[in-house]
């Protein structure tokens, strides 16, 4: 049973595996998408859908104009043991951002092909650790007594993605569509990193430098990408299903 179970994971999962700096579903669009925590792909049929399941776009009820926004977003990291043992970094900042904003363009709400457009705010990160500490310790025994020791960290890591797409949903009956969402992505990244310690046998400048470490590493990057997700959506009178395939991104 082992040995077909070690099998089964071989097969569906995929050979290549990315890191991401977000999970997919951290943030969320839309006031209903919110509160049930993303689990939408069968239960929206407004705006937001054109992100969640682009096929239950057809059935919704009103044409308007939908922005979706947080009155505030507030991150806190915490590297432990970032500048040595028990001396942990943070980083705390506070971003007030939009979400979305979306639209349906033709207007006839009874149409069997519905169109519309949304921008997403998708990834907007901004940590900031910049740390600085000495102390007297015996951390080496090159030299009798305490030694002292200096540390400073600098980290920068600001990410910011956006997303806009153009949604088709096509309703085959008032129980089944489907639908298709081109996305275009742009993804802009400024990373900085700047690590020093010092060890020496006393404070000040006169004293020998026992040990000494630099790292220093900046990236800056921008990336514009393509991608669709492709949605089918069924509805009758008590249940709602729908499912979303979304496909691996082109760089351009």
């Amino acid at each position: 049973m082992k040995k077909i179970r070690n099998l089964i994971l071989f097969v569906l999962l995929p050979f290549y595996l990315f890191a991401q700096d977000n999970h997919y579903n951290s943030q969320q669009f839309g006031s209903r998408a919110s509160l049930l925590g993303g689990s939408v792909v069968a239960g929206l049929e407004d705006n937001s859908s054109m992100y969640y399941n682009p096929a239950a776009l057809v059935f919704s009820e009103s044409n308007s104009l939908t922005i979706h926004t947080n009155a505030h977003s507030i991150e806190h990291v915490i590297l432990k043991h970032g500048l040595g043992k028990d001396v942990a970094s943070f980083s705390l900042r506070y971003i007030p951002l939009p979400q979305e904003v979306s639209a349906i363009i033709n207007g006839n709400i009874e149409s069997r092909l519905k169109i519309g457009y949304t921008i997403l705010n998708k990834t907007n990160n901004n940590n900031d650790f910049s740390q600085r500490t000495s102390y007297f310790a015996d951390l080496t025994t090159l030299f009798e007594g305490n030694e002292y020791y200096v540390g400073q960290l600098d980290l920068q890591n600001l990410i910011v993605e956006r997303w806009a797409g153009m949604c088709g949903s096509y309703k085959f009956s008032e129980k089944l569509s489907v639908g298709l969402t081109p996305f275009g992505s742009y993804r802009s990244q400024r990373y900085l990193y700047n690590l020093y310690s010092m060890l020496s046998s006393g404070p000040g400048a006169s004293t020998p430098t026992v040990a000494y470490q630099r790292y220093y590493d900046a990236l800056r990057l921008n990336v514009i990408s393509i991608f669709f997700k492709a949605g089918i959506h069924y509805r009758t009178r008590k249940w709602r299903l729908g499912m979303t395939l979304t496909s691996p991104s082109i760089r351009i």
